[in-house]
């Protein structure tokens, strides 16, 4: 059953993609409904997409929703238990919640995204928040790492991670 959730999910129609497109887009223009509207449109057309149901999560967080946030989550963990951006989120949303163990435990499932900038912003904010200053000031190096060997090294992302130190 997974192998045919995992083939299903990654082999989105068009329109399911263009719905899910939208959604996001629609989540940072438009009032919540119209943009859980055109997630559920996402999800009618492809039910058994795991990133459908984490973008849902991204809007759900958006509008401050946590709890249905985490709920879409599961459901994206549920089928596919291995999917990094999920624990991102799930990551994410609990070190906005304060839960900060469960976000930890979370954040360090990120496999392959380790290193992806703002999952890298995410885990650092998260030891300012969680009072490990010295271990944020002391992966700040990573970001300068990143820059010299040419890989980009957001700036928001640096951002983020002082502002979870409680810099100015």
């Amino acid at each position: 059953m997974r192998d045919s959730v995992t083939t299903r999910s990654s082999t989105w129609s068009g329109k399911a993609a263009w719905a899910r497109s939208t959604s996001l887009a629609t989540a940072a223009q438009r009032p919540a409904a119209e943009a859980e509207r055109e997630i559920a449109a996402a999800r009618a057309l492809d039910p058994l997409s795991v990133p459908i149901y984490i973008d849902q999560a991204y809007i759900l967080h958006y509008y401050g929703r946590d709890d249905e946030a985490l709920a879409a989550v599961q459901r994206a963990l549920e089928m596919n238990p291995a999917y990094p951006p999920a624990f991102f989120w799930q990551g994410r949303i609990y070190t906005f919640m304060g839960q900060y163990d469960r976000a930890r435990e979370a954040l360090e499932r990120l496999g392959p995204l380790r290193t992806w900038t703002p999952a890298m912003a995410v885990l650092r904010y998260l030891y300012g928040k969680s009072g490990q200053p010295v271990e944020a000031r002391a992966i700040l190096a990573e970001f300068d790492a990143l820059a010299a060997s040419g890989r980009y090294a957001s700036a928001y992302a640096v951002g983020v991670v002082h502002a979870g130190l409680g810099d100015r």
